[in-house]
């Protein structure tokens, strides 16, 4: 199938119908809505719904298995474009091919994850960074200008740009240059951060260079808490870096980037979650992530001060019913002051999906495998390629990687022998050794 231009396809009315071309089991459809909120429900014209999908300024796909080859496609809002008159639907701007059944990927990946610095301004680190791991050394470093140049041809045609790892993106002196290697317009860029590093004139060049997100990584709602995990005395500073951006964003009267605030959920602060999200309120922030600690093969233990934090004793139980009490009543203050709440892992989600008057949105809907290896690359700051940043050693194993764009070309790496031995057991239903620390098929 040949790649449909942009905006190509503009439907004018709540419904539209799709006939699947021969040969494709699934496709990858992109859509924009005009950054407002719009559930996508599919149909099966003889069994009626087979999905439902919540678009938004960070969700712009979904992916269709139909079991017949013609669908009908039902938004539930329309709009009128500027300057424009009509009412639309969507604008579907996008059609990719599934071939989840292949282990040959025909078309190069529409997500990237780039680590374009390891180096932090957090000291001491983070109380569950890695950098706290006894002999743990990090190759601290930005990310070679030669790497980024041999992704260019594949960035200028990416859906989605992620620059961020383990490292403080703002530090990196190229930040902006491989902002400059993306068209804007096209492709959706974001990052994470910590926030204390974000001037005025870095979120000058941050809106000019059309930065579409940015994730300040908080993971607390109080100073104390705050100064006990992220090992820092600056929540007050941190807290009015994110309000300049905001008020700078009103001011100009533009959308971008978007502000979502970030907190990894562990036992020293699951009870301010419903706090977190009034602290993004306060912020001007349009949405809140969460996610829990990643499992780790061996344990470690960072003392700051009175406060030690044991890496594994930190770990919740997402089947107790604080955990279940506290995402659910987190959710419920987040609709009241129309904050986003984003469930980024299974457990978060299954939580969610149990409160019976929330509405099944992309994240809640259950595929029957991981589509990561067809769809998404992530390069790591020496030039190491995985499909996500979840590929991780176990037992002492050699690093888990698809190969090394400094001795091999990213065609050759992503369809190389491990990458297609990992699409072939995820297409015959078998979890690859590589997945073992994936949060979101526990």
């Amino acid at each position: 199938m040949e790649r449909v231009r942009f905006y190509d396809w503009v439907w004018s009315k709540k419904e539209a119908f799709f006939h699947f071309p021969q040969n494709h089991r699934g496709l990858s459809l992109y859509f924009d809505s005009a950054d407002i909120e719009n559930q996508i429900a599919v149909y099966d014209l003889d069994r009626g719904q087979i999905g439902s999908y919540l678009l938004n300024s960070s969700i712009r796909q979904i992916d269709i298995f139909p079991p017949t080859k013609d669908v009908k496609i039902v938004v539930s809002k329309l709009w009128k474009p500027k300057n424009d008159s009509r009412l639309l639907g969507v604008r579907l701007w996008d059609i990719r091919p599934l071939e989840i059944y292949r282990e040959i990927c025909m078309h190069a990946p529409s997500i990237f994850g780039i680590e374009i610095t390891t180096l932090c301004n957090m000291h001491p680190p983070c109380a569950m960074c890695f950098r706290n791991i006894p002999n743990y050394v990090p190759n601290m470093t930005h990310i070679s200008e030669s790497i980024v140049e041999n992704l260019n041809p594949f960035l200028k045609n990416a859906q989605v740009v992620l620059l961020h790892g383990t490292g403080e993106p703002l530090l990196c002196p190229t930040l902006f240059d491989v902002l400059d290697s993306v068209d804007s317009k096209n492709t959706y860029t974001m990052f994470n951060s910590n926030g204390l590093l974000l001037t005025e004139e870095k979120c000058e060049g941050l809106i000019s260079k059309g930065l579409g997100e940015i994730n300040f990584s908080i993971d607390a709602a109080t100073a104390k808490t705050y100064g006990k995990i992220r090992s820092s005395r600056n929540f007050t500073k941190l807290k009015n870096n994110i309000k300049r951006l905001a008020m700078m964003k009103k001011e100009k009267n533009i959308n971008h980037p978007r502000i979502v605030i970030y907190m990894i959920l562990m036992k020293e602060n699951i009870r301010e979650l419903s706090d977190f999200v009034v602290l993004a309120h306060e912020v001007g922030a349009q949405a809140v992530y969460t996610k829990l600690l990643r499992p780790l093969v061996k344990d470690f233990i960072t003392k700051r001060g009175e406060f030690t934090f044991k890496y594994k004793k930190q770990m919740l139980d997402t089947c107790s019913t604080e955990f279940r009490d506290n995402v659910l009543a987190a959710a419920k203050r987040a609709a009241e002051l129309g904050i986003e709440f984003i469930g980024a892992e299974s457990a978060i989600q299954d939580v969610l999906r149990s409160d019976s008057t929330k509405t099944p949105d992309a994240h809640s809907i259950i595929q029957p495998l991981c589509k990561k290896p067809w769809s998404e690359a992530y390069i790591c700051i020496d030039g190491d390629v995985k499909f996500c940043c979840h590929m991780e050693p176990k037992n002492g194993e050699q690093n888990m990687i698809l190969g090394n764009l400094n001795s091999q070309s990213f065609e050759d790496i992503w369809n190389g022998f491990l990458a297609r031995r990992i699409r072939r057991q995820l297409s015959n239903g078998v979890m690859p050794a590589e997945c073992w620390a994936c949060p979101f098929h526990k």
